[in-house]
């Protein structure tokens, strides 16, 4: 349904720029994530592992790590996702429930290559 909504308005190219840019943006999110979890380590390990001392700082860096890395990662992962879907509402003129809706009856939907059903939809 997508696809020929974004044929019929010619969007694939649009939707190849919105697609690339929220994968940039996810990766960025990513690499960022991984450069505050090595700057937590840094900050808050000092002492040798399998000591008490470790298994202390360990935890405090767990738990802020919640607070810095675990809940503006979710956040940018929400916004790309926002971003994506009014995107593409925005592509094809579809609404998001008519994205997902089956408009074909809901009966099992054939694999690729028509073996049998892998589900319903």
């Amino acid at each position: 349904k997508i696809e020929h909504a974004l044929k019929s308005n010619q969007a694939e190219a649009g939707f190849d720029r919105l697609i690339f840019r929220s994968t940039l943006l996810l990766a960025a999110s990513f690499l960022f994530s991984a450069i505050l979890n090595f700057a937590l380590a840094r900050y808050f390990i000092h002492s040798e592992t399998g000591t008490a001392a470790f298994n202390e700082e360990l935890g405090r860096m767990t738990l802020w790590s919640w607070f810095v890395i675990a809940v503006p990662s979710l956040a940018v992962f929400a916004i790309v996702l926002w971003k994506v879907f009014t995107g593409i509402q925005n592509l094809t003129g579809l609404e998001l429930e008519a994205m997902f809706r089956n408009e074909g009856g809901g009966g099992p939907v054939q694999d690729s290559s028509g073996n049998g059903p892998t589900g319903t939809v």
